[in-house]
């Protein structure tokens, strides 16, 4: 569903991205673990279409992203959905006006109310909320934001998701709750995610294939077990702050 091969990008001297290579099988999660400055926003940039290599290509459900012009770019985003590392819901919008925001916003045609009602609730109910429609965003909780940003993202019913950091600064029990989040849109959506993340914890309990990216470079990649018994020193040191949960 998604294949990166041998990507590079410079800004000026500075290498970010040097030469990743990545399959993210159709169905599947893929985490993109790593720390501060590893180049992990960066490279979902390109996933998105929102910057060109320098060499090397990514290829989304089948189409060439680092040679789609802007038409291309916008139709082969219909089929993908954004969560945000701060929800980015919109403040001055109910959570009803929040989720149907993107069917509203890409409609050629005026959407029976009925219809966009049972589409909002829909994504809603698959992340256990009810009766929030009239709510406005500082009115929730932050796993409730969460929640709210993940059923907004799966509304148009994407191929592809795709998650910027989804438990950055959340506590230990909201962010458990996040992962059964992802986990649920997995399973009940049958939809490919490419999670970045420097959450050890979560990254293994969501993954089925974590990537380690170090300074630009993808150092190890495979399941979770794999990469928790990898003996690369870069990895070891990353992991040295985490301790496995009970």
């Amino acid at each position: 569903m998604i294949e990166i091969t041998d990507l590079h990008k410079s800004f000026g001297e500075r290498a970010i991205l040097r030469g990743i290579n990545l399959s993210c099988p159709e169905g599947s999660t893929t985490v993109i673990l790593g720390g501060s400055g590893a180049g992990k926003s960066v490279l979902m940039k390109h996933v998105v279409g929102l910057m060109r290599p320098d060499t090397g290509s990514v290829e989304v459900d089948g189409v060439r992203v680092d040679r789609c012009d802007q038409q291309e770019l916008a139709a082969l985003r219909t089929r993908m959905g954004m969560v945000f590392q701060q929800s980015a819901l919109f403040d001055s919008m109910t959570v009803f006006e929040n989720v149907a925001f993107p069917i509203v916003e890409a409609a050629r045609e005026v959407i029976e109310e009925d219809a966009l009602r049972r589409r909002v609730h829909q994504a809603l109910e698959l992340f256990d909320l009810r009766n929030v429609d009239d709510l406005l965003p500082s009115e929730l909780s932050g796993g409730m934001r969460k929640r709210v940003g993940l059923a907004r993202a799966v509304i148009r019913q994407p191929k592809i998701l795709l998650y910027d950091e989804p438990t950055t600064g959340l506590d230990p029990v909201t962010t458990r709750q996040v992962d059964e989040m992802i986990l649920t849109a997995r399973r009940e959506l049958g939809v490919t995610s490419l999670v970045i993340s420097h959450d050890i914890g979560s990254s293994f309990r969501i993954a089925d294939q974590v990537a380690f990216l170090y300074h630009g470079r993808i150092l190890v990649a495979g399941s979770a077990d794999d990469v928790q018994a990898s003996d690369l020193p870069e990895l070891r040191e990353f992991l040295a702050s985490w301790r496995k949960p009970v």
